[in-house]
């Protein structure tokens, strides 16, 4: 793992221009289904994002510099069950190095 901690937590004390200034400068975005994961798509600040796997394809970021991750989608779990923080940090080094 890393020996320092390469991220920052803002949350609830930016307003929305602030919160589009800081995901535009970031080198990486990690966002569930929300409105800051849109900005990082507008932004074209590269993300990883997960939903669930009933969500439409319409929805879902597009390009190389954005990474889908989908939850499993079987009889009993409709949800983000199967996106672990291992699945998500695995995909960051290719992600940066294809943006």
């Amino acid at each position: 793992m890393l020996s320092f901690k390469p991220w920052q937590v803002y949350s609830g004390s930016l307003n929305l221009v602030q919160l589009a200034a800081v995901i535009k400068y970031a080198v990486l975005h990690l966002s569930g289904d929300t409105g800051p994961m849109h900005i990082a798509v507008m932004t074209e600040t590269p993300s990883i994002s997960w939903f669930q796997p009933t969500i439409s394809l319409d929805w879902i970021p597009q390009g190389d510099s954005h990474k889908v991750l989908f939850g499993l989608n079987d009889s009993f779990y409709r949800n983000i069950q199967g996106v672990t923080p291992d699945l998500i940090f695995n995909e960051i080094p290719n992600l940066l190095h294809n943006s």
